[in-house]
């Protein structure tokens, strides 16, 4: 028998156990590969999702500050126009109260001279409107707006476009909220015959959001009466039309050729209603329409139209 060499012998080298061992180090390193490339792909996604949840949450405190500053804008006005309100009654009531001068007994000739022509006098102006463009320095507020028992109680601005109090507040600083805004293709000095006010609808309960109730008949018969305070005159509408509708319907149109054309544009609006109104308009009618968002389509709108009546 012929004896091997050492270099060769059984004892000293397992090629099967070889192979074995060199697999198991090349899995155990390709493994090893790819649990740090995963860990750093891990790290990565941790990140990724910690940076979205600072930025969620920073968006969402950004949205809650704003969202209370204009909370707090709408209280400070509406405290000012009260005030305003109990000081011109108080000075009704002085006046009215205030003794008239003893006449009795006292006889004064007609006078010969001619009669005085008086000029006519400018428009009073609302010395609540001065008082909010005075406290929060915008002279683009025009109109205070309430309708009783909503939240719709704020005042209303007026610019060259329809976009800037999209995202602007009454102090002119950025707010999701905005402000609610006249079309800017509205006069204030008379009041037009289609005075169209536009304003957000909010989730959290304010600006236009209340409008959505319009849709309960009970709501709608119970919150009818609107108050427009402009700078120039107190008025008061009647709502006769609520609606649900897409921008391709100009519910918003301000300007009409003729009386005849105002009067069928109004029936229009009265026949879209999903309440039925028996109300009619003549030439001398105006009109107030509220506008918002309905949330659910980019192009489709709550609108509620009313009559005026004082």
């Amino acid at each position: 028998m012929v004896k091997k060499h050492r270099k060769y012998m059984e004892d000293d080298f397992d090629l099967d156990l070889f192979i074995k061992d060199q697999s198991a180090k090349a899995f155990q390193l390709k493994l090893n590969s790819h649990s740090k490339k995963l860990l750093g792909i891990v790290k990565i996604l941790i990140i990724i999702a910690a940076f979205i949840t600072a930025f969620e949450l920073y968006s969402y405190a950004s949205h809650l500050i704003e969202v209370w500053r204009d909370s707090r804008i709408n209280e400070t006005a509406r405290d000012i126009v009260e005030q305003a309100a109990y000081f011109d009654e108080s000075a009704v009531t002085e006046e009215l109260s205030a003794p008239v001068a003893e006449t009795r007994g006292v006889f004064s000739a007609p006078s010969a001279a001619a009669p005085e022509v008086k000029a006519a006098a400018a428009p009073v102006l609302s010395p609540a409107i001065l008082k909010l463009r005075d406290e929060f320095n915008n002279s683009d507020i025009a109109a205070y707006l309430k309708i009783g028992g909503t939240n719709i109680d704020f005042p209303i601005v007026q610019t060259g476009d329809n976009a800037y109090y999209l995202t602007h507040d009454l102090r002119r600083q950025d707010n999701a909220a905005g402000s609610a805004f006249i079309d800017f293709e509205n006069q204030l000095c008379p009041l037009g015959r289609n005075t169209v006010i536009y304003a957000h609808n909010m989730r959290d309960g304010s600006m236009f959001h209340n409008i959505r109730n319009y849709n309960d008949p009970g709501y709608f018969s119970a919150h009818k009466i609107i108050s427009l305070q402009t700078l120039y005159e107190d008025t008061l509408w009647e709502i006769f039309s609520f609606y649900e509708t897409n921008t391709e319907f100009l519910y918003n149109t301000t300007a009409f050729s003729n009386a005849d054309e105002f009067v069928a544009f109004a029936n229009i609006l009265k026949e879209k209603s999903i309440y039925p109104s028996d109300v009619n308009f003549t030439a001398d009618s105006k009109i107030l329409t509220l506008s918002t968002c309905t949330n659910r389509g980019a192009d489709l709108r709550y609108v509620i139209h009313a009559r005026r009546v004082k």
